[in-house]
């Protein structure tokens, strides 16, 4: 009978644990996970200075990953997978086309976007595809924010 009670406290503990562990401790953004990796510095430098640059960052700290921005799904470790929905910055798709940049910006900075989206510079860029975005002054990944 001791036995019974000390296994069911074990059980009982156990399932506490599994059920109450905070699951963000361990959440898993591949994007970070692959383009951190050191080969990167032969095979694309690019992708490597931009997890470097964002390491650290305004967007690092306040839990923006790179999907936030530019698609794809941190949850996969295929690159495939991981590509779904993942745009280059000049497909008209993708939230960092520079004339979709504003409005993903925007998804944060509200109060800017909305100047913004007020001034002579966004419509001169909706207009012709001239002028300044978001990223002309402020930088794309980390800085000047």
């Amino acid at each position: 009978m001791r036995h019974l009670i000390k296994f069911s406290i074990i059980i009982s503990s156990i399932l506490f644990l599994v059920l109450t562990i905070n699951t963000d401790a361990f959440s898993v953004d591949t994007c970070v996970d692959c383009h951190k990796d050191k080969k990167f510095r032969v095979q694309n430098k690019k992708l490597f200075d931009y997890y470097t640059n964002w390491k650290g960052s305004i967007h690092d700290v306040a839990g923006v990953s790179c999907h936030d921005c530019h698609g794809g799904n941190p949850d996969q470790a295929q690159k495939e997978k991981a590509h779904v929905k993942h745009h280059s910055h000049a497909d008209e798709s993708s939230m960092v086309f520079y004339k979709n940049i504003h409005g993903n910006c925007g998804k944060c900075h509200e109060k800017v976007y909305g100047n913004f989206i007020e001034s002579k510079h966004y419509k001169n860029l909706i207009k012709t595809g001239r002028g300044p975005a978001c990223v002309t002054c402020h930088g794309s990944v980390v800085t000047n924010v």
